[in-house]
């Protein structure tokens, strides 16, 4: 059965790998590189684990590894949804979920690199 509410053109695929990440613009523009944790990724976005408050209409840019660069590959994005974690629980770590749509990926990033 077709779900219209479901706005996802490519399947997620679960990674659990640290990456970095920059607020390029606005009053929380840091100007430095922090560490998030992406939980999963497709071709269009990623949902990211983010120790810092982040807004949903937020840009960021997020530094793609792929195995066979050496160079982390920059992925643009902006935050389509937020959900703030207190991390009250033992094991819980305080944070933000947040899903990343991508803005601008270098075609490199997205269908591998063809050279």
């Amino acid at each position: 059965m077709l779900r219209l509410s479901e706005k996802r053109c490519f399947k997620r695929t679960p990674i659990g790998v640290t990456l970095r990440y920059i607020r390029p613009f606005g009053r929380s523009a840091s100007g430095k590189f922090s560490e998030c944790r992406a939980e999963d990724i497709s071709p269009k976005g990623a949902r990211l684990f983010i120790s810092h408050n982040v807004e949903v209409g937020e840009d960021l840019v997020v530094l793609l590894n792929e195995s066979a660069s050496k160079r982390p590959i920059p992925a643009k994005g902006k935050v389509v949804w937020a959900k703030r974690h207190l991390g009250r629980a033992q094991k819980e770590t305080a944070g933000t979920s947040v899903g990343v749509e991508f803005t601008h990926v270098s075609s490199q990033a997205r269908y591998g690199n063809k050279e």
